[in-house]
């Protein structure tokens, strides 16, 4: 009954990817097809091979690099399920990269790497931050025989990894921005330790 539950719940969480996948693997050569018309004939195969191209390309990966330093260095948090649908599209791409090789246009400097590459780097970044940051938890997790959990209050933004800042701003907005005549509540609902009182700080 237990792996039961642990079946269902796997099911519910990842209801979406599994009909996603369903859909692929019926109707896969439809698909294939659709993308290789809609998308690789018409744009990744049409890309001007020139040097102002390649530096644009270069400045993108260069980007991405840097994203995914910041937000390792910042411990960002990204779901699980973000992760899946990630992966899912790398794999996807990876397939049609080995299949549709010859019709992709290679960078002018570099042959071996066409410029829809950009989304092997664009598509690894968060798998990455999310890796190093799942085995920074195990070390940290390893390193202590008892978990004490400090309950103060976040007053830096740099360690707000479930982006608790965000959404207090746009409720700070909102305040700011309702001229209505009626009243309006607000509430500020969670169990402890889920970050009410940050939260608040944040809006403060």
């Amino acid at each position: 009954m237990r792996y039961l539950d642990k079946i269902l719940k796997f099911v519910s969480e990842y209801k979406l990817i599994l009909i996603i996948l369903g859909l692929y693997f019926s109707f896969q050569k439809i698909i294939i097809s659709i993308y290789k018309e809609a998308f690789i004939d018409t744009f990744l195969s049409k890309f001007t091979r020139s040097l102002p191209t390649d530096l644009i390309f270069l400045f993108l990966v260069i980007f991405c690099i840097l994203w995914t330093i910041n937000k390792i260095h910042k411990e960002f948090y990204i779901k699980n399920e973000t992760i899946v649908h990630i992966f899912l599209v790398f794999l996807f791409y990876c397939y049609c990269r080995i299949t549709f090789n010859d019709t992709l246009l290679p960078l002018k400097l570099f042959s071996a790497i066409k410029y829809s590459d950009i989304l092997f780097v664009y598509l690894f970044s968060p798998i990455l931050v999310k890796s190093l940051f799942k085995n920074k938890r195990n070390e940290i997790n390893e390193n202590n025989d008892i978990t004490i959990f400090n309950d103060n209050p976040l007053v830096n933004s740099s360690q707000d990894i479930l982006r608790r800042k965000e959404v207090a701003l746009k409720a700070v907005r909102f305040i700011k921005g309702n001229h209505s005549n009626n009243s309006v509540a607000i509430g500020i609902v969670g169990r402890w330790g889920e970050g009410k009182t940050t939260f608040m700080s944040f809006m403060e």
